[in-house]
């Protein structure tokens, strides 16, 4: 029954703290909300990861809201509430994860199971949702031109910034995403290994905390590592080459050839190339960040590359589908019922595809792993990209997160 708060700009009397100060406090919740002015009382501790100070069980005495303060907040809980009224629960929470990054308001069981299934980063505003947002606006726009291009992908990056809230990961992602948006813009190349340590630097400069004790900053960075990197090589070393150079000129001949198939085939062709890409880059994620994982929390999902290939083609279908339902139900009600129905059932079977998978043998593991078992398996990844890199001369520099 308690509430977990993260409180900024916050006083002792006269006394400013520095940093975030992390209080749980027991009651009113659904009063308290991003923005807000609360007054606490309790006693202050020393805190922990990121947060220099802490209280536990702390008495709320006042919360006030200012008129205005956080309108992209405000838009997001009305959307949310003309959404409530057409999606059901705990579809519905699902939904606004997936759109606004808003996984607290998943009931507890679903969150439990999106955890053992490893499927928890879909509901957090992370790198993942705003690069569906991003390459989608991306490739629409560039038919106009690259600066519709670039003004589109980059305010529909700021603009689910500030709906989501500019939380840690959020903004590490837009970073990564609005440095590799402009590079792609001017024609230039970022090499992912300096992309990845100018971030680091920024947001380790921003707060310096972060580095001696956010595990979620390591495995953000380590997310980028396995799919701007490892993805990039396995692809390049299993899919690469010259008897994939030499069956692409064999089909190119072919169209010439039978032009009527040309059109079917490149349909399926692109179906099965997107497909092929989320397995690798979901994979090599998940292969990067699992001894991050390993070391700072002892768990490890043994069926999360399947939970995320079940799911993850869909995600942005279901974002799109959700979104209209929320537009529908606010315009015309009328409809909204027609329009929620596909997003209904697409929300439903990502929870059907996370209980089931909780609930398979050995679902959730926990590891033991020292600090030399993180090592060698760190040492090992790197050997591994080493080696592939030299076999396949992969180049870094053509490869684009938002392309």
């Amino acid at each position: 029954g308690d509430v977990r708060l993260r409180l900024v700009d916050s006083r002792v009397g006269e006394r400013e703290l520095p940093g975030q100060v992390w209080a749980s406090v027991v009651g009113r919740a659904a009063e308290i909300k991003r923005s807000d002015i609360v007054t606490i009382s309790g006693k202050l501790r020393s805190g922990f990861g990121t947060f220099p100070a802490s209280l536990s069980y702390a008495k709320l005495i006042q919360v006030s809201s200012r008129a205005g303060a956080d309108p992209a907040r405000e838009m997001r809980d009305e959307f949310g509430t003309k959404l409530e009224e057409v999606i059901e629960q705990p579809a519905e929470s699902l939904g606004m994860g997936i759109l606004a990054g808003q996984k607290t308001a998943l009931p507890n069981d679903v969150a439990t199971a999106f955890q053992v299934a490893g499927l928890t980063h879909i509901v957090v505003a992370s790198g993942y949702n705003l690069t569906i947002l991003i390459r989608l606006a991306r490739r629409l726009l560039a038919r106009i031109s690259r600066l519709a291009a670039l003004l589109g992908a980059g305010g529909l990056m700021l603009s689910f910034a500030f709906v989501t809230g500019f939380s840690p990961s959020m903004t590490r992602a837009s970073m990564v995403a609005g440095l590799s948006l402009l590079a792609w813009y001017y024609g230039r190349k970022f090499h992912p290994v300096v992309l990845i340590l100018m971030v680091a630097a920024a947001s380790a400069l921003t707060n310096p905390y972060y580095v001696w004790g956010d595990a979620g900053w390591y495995m953000s960075f380590s997310a980028f590592v396995g799919v701007i990197m490892v993805a990039p090589l396995i692809r390049s070393y299993f899919f690469g080459g010259k008897a994939t150079e030499s069956a692409a000129v064999s089909k190119t001949a072919s169209r010439r050839v039978f032009p009527e198939v040309s059109v079917a085939t490149k349909r399926v062709k692109n179906f099965m190339g997107n497909l092929r890409q989320i397995f690798l880059e979901t994979m090599s994620a998940q292969l990067v960040v699992a001894p991050v994982i390993a070391i700072f929390l002892g768990q490890f999902a043994p069926y999360g590359l399947l939970a995320n290939l079940l799911v993850l083609p869909i995600v942005p279908l279901a974002m799109l589908l959700t979104f209209v339902a929320g537009i529908v139900s606010w315009l015309t009600p009328t409809l909204s019922w027609l329009a929620a129905w596909p997003a209904q059932k697409l929300l439903d079977y990502i929870i059907w595809v996370s209980q089931q998978v909780a609930k398979l043998p050995n679902a959730a593991q926990e590891v033991h792993l020292g600090i030399f078992g993180f090592l060698a398996a760190i040492i090992s990844l790197v050997v591994a990209m080493f080696y592939m890199q030299r076999r396949t001369k992969h180049s870094f520099r053509d490869d684009n997160v938002v392309e």
